[in-house]
């Protein structure tokens, strides 16, 4: 059933809105309006606009990880943290650069120091759970999308991942609870239908509403480009 379940598995470089998955995928499925060369020739300008600070050098290196340059993004972030050691937003990013490098150890150690430099700032602790939970440390998880939902209650994404840690921990129904909660905050959150319709399927032998959530499921990974998991779900349903 494990198998079957999508997390909500993005880490957001702040102030970007870009996502890179942590999922194990290959491909990072981001949206990138400019080409290659054309970050290339901005990545000069994006430091020279905001000479030898902080901020300068945190959104060079947040240009550095959409060309997928973690070790040059790493670089401007170990001088941004020179310049202002406080910004927990260069802390964040710099675990994403490690994500990247697909070193979740370190990855979690970044988010760490920037729960530690802001201990009210839901993401930390929404990324560090991502990175326990594909570290296979389900409690740790836990514990941080707990915190993170305390911090932010309206968080979809840290319902659904906090559901597919219950699924680890063996506890379907609290799991259930958890991707309801997400489809209510967000009602398309495909991965949440998803999860909640292979919950039933699996654990609760409810057919009935596990096909009428994959479908739900199928519909908004359709309208939202994503085929792959669109076919996954597909799948799956032709299993019934």
């Amino acid at each position: 059933m494990k198998s079957y379940l999508l997390t909500i598995a993005a880490l957001s470089l702040v102030a970007t809105g870009f996502n890179i998955p942590v999922n194990g995928q290959d491909d990072f499925n981001h949206s990138q309006s400019k080409s290659s060369a054309s970050l290339s020739t901005n990545l000069a300008q994006n430091i020279e606009t905001v000479p030898n600070t902080a901020e300068g050098y945190l959104h060079r290196g947040i240009s550095y990880i959409k060309l997928g340059e973690a070790t040059k993004a790493l670089a401007d972030f170990d001088r941004a943290i020179e310049l202002n050691p406080n910004n927990v937003d260069i802390y964040i990013n710099r675990g994403i650069a490690y994500i990247q490098l697909r070193d979740l150890e370190q990855a979690s150690n970044e988010f760490s120091k920037a729960i530690e430099v802001n201990p009210n700032y839901d993401r930390a602790y929404y990324n560090r759970g991502n990175t326990y939970l594909h570290l296979g440390k389900p409690e740790k998880a836990l514990t941080d999308f707990n915190q993170a939902i305390l911090i932010n209650p309206q968080s979809a994404e840290a319902y659904t991942n906090r559901g597919a840690v219950y699924v680890e921990l063996g506890e379907s129904k609290k799991a259930l609870s958890d991707f309801s909660k997400a489809i209510q905050i967000n009602p398309n959150d495909a991965k949440a239908y998803l999860n909640r319709g292979v919950v039933n399927y699996f654990d609760l032998n409810n057919t009935s509403q596990s096909r009428e959530d994959l479908t739900k499921a199928a519909e908004l990974f359709l309208e939202q480009g994503d085929s792959r998991s669109y076919q996954r779900v597909i799948n799956l349903l032709q299993q019934f």
